[in-house]
């Protein structure tokens, strides 16, 4: 296990955005056992710099595991995030805890997939 370091730059208002949203929500799942996807809900979001975004995400199925020395579960999660300009698909992963219910390590990806037009053409 590498030792924790602080970050070397602020993280992208967006991916700070649906990182924070799934730290909210996984919660509401902890202690329940999945066997199909659960959504996690959509919201709106208020940016860091101001500017709002929709988000939407699902957990997969999570998997028991270890984490260094510590029980864990690992969760796979699955979404889009939006601006008013751009759509997003959202990947990530999250490491919880099983006895604090700690996140030990939570990240996401975000791909572009599509400009969004006011006119919605």
């Amino acid at each position: 296990m590498t030792p924790w370091k602080p970050p070397v730059k602020e993280p992208e208002p967006l991916l700070a955005g649906v990182t924070d949203f799934a730290r909210m929500r996984l919660p509401t799942i902890f202690g329940i056992e999945l066997n199909e996807p659960k959504k996690l809900g959509r919201d709106q979001v208020c940016l860091a710099n101001g500017e709002e975004a929709v988000v939407e995400l699902t957990a997969m199925p999570a998997v028991n595991r270890q984490f260094g020395q510590r029980a864990a579960i690992s969760y796979t999660l699955d979404g889009y995030a939006a601006t008013r300009s751009i759509g997003y698909r959202a990947q990530g992963s999250a490491i919880v805890d099983v006895k604090t219910q700690a996140f030990l390590e939570l990240v996401f990806t975000l791909e572009p997939v599509g400009e969004i037009r006011p006119d919605g053409g």
